[in-house]
């Protein structure tokens, strides 16, 4: 997760339904890391893709 940094981290609130959080823990542990960590990971490599549209 090269780019992400901790100092510039702020924490939210975000409610996602049941099933998606649970299929996201289940990824997340095959993949044998925590849940939040796969999600800013998703999120992040999301945003560098619609950057590089725009």
């Amino acid at each position: 997760m090269s780019g992400l940094y901790r100092a510039s981290s702020v924490q939210i609130a975000l409610r996602l339904p049941a099933p998606d959080l649970a299929k996201a823990r289940k990824v997340a542990g095959h993949k044998g890391i925590g849940y939040q960590t796969l999600l800013k990971m998703l999120v992040h490599e999301w945003l560098q893709r619609e950057a590089r549209r725009q």
